[in-house]
């Protein structure tokens, strides 16, 4: 976990083999997870061809789920 000025960057390691960093930037009326940067999780911000598609590893959105599941339990807003 590292101070941004706009925000927490959390880092989150799977199996020593994938890592995630993502951005959370919140108020009192709620929080954001936002990519930032990845290990191993095949990010692509175009397809094949060449056009905008971004792409990432198939776990990816369960894992940031597990994250802000984590995240709301520290909050206590589960």
């Amino acid at each position: 976990m590292g101070e941004r000025p706009d925000g927490l960057l959390l880092t989150r390691s799977v199996r020593g083999k994938h890592q995630m960093s993502v951005l959370f930037s919140g108020d009192a009326q709620g929080y954001t997870l936002r990519y930032v940067s990845s290990v191993n999780l095949l990010y692509s911000d175009h397809d094949r061809s060449g056009r905008p598609a971004r792409v990432i590893h198939h776990n990816y959105n369960a894992w940031v789920r597990e994250l802000a599941t984590a995240v709301n339990s520290a909050l206590s807003l589960n």
